[in-house]
């Protein structure tokens, strides 16, 4: 399937295939090969202006046409062309973390078909580029394990339905919502004199995950005012947003809960107190530790090491 309606800034978005990776200590290389040489075009017209080598770029991918499964990153574009064996292919540089998602799909060949990749690729111009490295600074968590929190906060692990099962029930997930600002408008819908202050759970269906008349998926609420949320009824989700706002919105809320939520289950005040140990062994008691970054994979492998060396 190729999503035709592209807007302006977008390089690409739709199906690829994948081709091939490679990995060093900056990265892991990875291979997509596009549906026509006509997607070369925006290519062509961005290397002409500010040039496409080693060009920063806001990357999506996942394995089904549903975006609540993509996850984001950053990346580098590293190449991009067209010859006999791959066809139209882009070529980008992505973390070391996400090797483990790639290395087990299968390459496109000539005689073989690659599995297939939802993507899309947004430039991020100079301008925008050094703004985000400045904001990413200021909103880098201080403390001794800061950096580990911040691979964390940044990684797809709090994407994961099975994540959020672990943390609390939807139940628990829609009080919390609750006591949060309107996604649309910012405001709450009831003032108390104690200082409390409450929006409403609007529920967002799509038909891919089962859900119809009466049917409400879990995990999917964000928080409207309660005129808003009326206006939604009356009139459809698109009074609010677009599709893909309300998806940006539902994911952006249920991994805020989680981090949050998580935190405080664990017992600290702040991310950058969690030493790896206690993070790592939470999620393999729950049998999620395969779902962590690297940096805290790492420590099992750091911890049997030590284990053999004593």
């Amino acid at each position: 399937m190729e999503i035709s309606a592209q807007p302006f800034n977008f390089l690409y978005m739709g199906l690829s295939q994948f081709a091939g990776f490679s990995y060093n200590k900056t990265g892991v290389n990875i291979t997509l090969c596009l549906p026509s040489h006509k997607h070369l075009m925006a290519f062509r017209r961005l290397d002409a202006e500010k040039g496409l080598a080693n060009h920063l770029i806001d990357f999506t991918y996942g394995f089904s046409s549903d975006v609540d499964d993509h996850r984001e990153a950053e990346a580098l574009i590293i190449g991009w062309g067209e010859d006999r064996k791959k066809g139209v292919f882009v070529r980008l540089r992505i973390d070391r973390d996400l090797l483990p998602i790639f290395e087990g799909l299968t390459h496109k060949t000539q005689t073989t078909k690659g599995d297939s990749v939802f993507i899309s690729i947004v430039p991020v111009d100079t301008e925008q580029q050094e703004a985000q490295q400045e904001a990413a600074q200021k909103k880098k968590i201080k403390g001794e394990y800061g950096a580990l929190a911040q691979s964390l906060r940044q990684s797809s692990f709090f994407r994961n339905p099975q994540v959020w099962q672990s943390i609390g029930s939807d139940n628990d997930y829609n009080q919390w919502v609750k006591r949060q600002k309107s996604a649309y408008s910012g405001r709450f819908s009831e003032y108390h004199d104690n200082g409390d202050r409450f929006c409403v759970p609007a529920h967002y269906r799509k038909v891919s995950e089962g859900s119809g008349t009466g049917i409400k998926p879990d995990y999917s609420t964000i928080p409207l005012t309660n005129d808003e949320h009326q206006k939604q009824h009356q009139h459809g989700y698109g009074v609010i947003g677009d599709e893909h706002w309300w998806q940006v919105q539902r994911i952006n809320h249920v991994q805020r809960w989680c981090w949050e939520t998580l935190r405080a289950q664990l017992g600290y005040e702040s991310w950058s107190q969690v030493p790896p140990r206690v993070m790592y062994r939470w999620a393999e008691s729950k049998g999620l530790d395969k779902y962590l970054p690297y940096q805290y994979r790492q420590y099992r492998t750091e911890r049997r090491e030590a284990h053999f060396q004593t």
